[in-house]
């Protein structure tokens, strides 16, 4: 049975953290070779940690389990963008020659435009986290900001806000959202809605 979490958050950032690994290559974005009717835009393939990103949400994976992060109510024509080129290059060399992906294009961050009218969402690798930072434009309206976890196991949410997500054997976990405004920053009051 899937069990879901509802987070209407005002805006902020978070850091997704899977369990610790040596040697891990910092994280990075790749272009996505390809994907579900092309649905799939970029991805990040960093030590425990695999994330694949549509305009709809992430999916992220660690071990053989996953959780999906869909945004409620968002734009559903955003674009995602590379941020930050990287001077490496992937090659995917899996599979039939004919099929295989060359020379794609690697960044430092992703960002969704306009998720929500006058919010873009930017994810970065800080080491091996994912983080994700929500932009919100003078004027916009950040309680349009809405997040649903679906995963197969049941998510917590601590006494400070952090938000834990386990996935086979992994915990994944949402620091508690923050607003950041001229160099200063305090917690943002959340409205949270549990639904199975």
């Amino acid at each position: 049975m899937l069990r879901n979490l509802l987070i209407a958050a005002l805006a902020g950032c978070a850091l997704l953290t899977a369990a610790p690994r040596e040697g891990v290559v910092p994280l990075f974005f790749v272009q996505a070779p390809s994907g579900p009717a092309g649905e799939v835009r970029f991805q990040v393939l960093s030590g425990g940690l695999a994330a694949w990103f549509t305009s709809g949400g992430a999916t992220i994976r660690t071990g053989r389990s996953s959780v999906r992060l869909s945004f409620e109510g968002s734009n559903p024509a955003t674009a995602i963008e590379g941020l930050d080129p990287l001077p490496a290059r992937i090659h995917f060399l899996i599979g039939d020659p004919h099929e295989w992906a060359l020379d794609l294009h690697s960044y430092a961050r992703i960002v969704y435009r306009d998720l929500y009218p006058g919010i873009d969402l930017v994810y970065s690798g800080d080491g091996r986290n994912l983080k994700s930072e929500f932009v919100v434009a003078p004027g916009a309206d950040p309680a349009q900001i809405r997040l649903r976890y679906s995963c197969a196991e049941r998510v917590r949410l601590s006494a400070t806000g952090e938000l834990s997500v386990p996935v086979d054997g992994h915990e994944l976990r949402e620091q508690a959202p923050v607003i950041f405004q001229r160099g200063k920053n305090a917690p943002v009051r959340q409205q949270i809605d549990r639904a199975t």
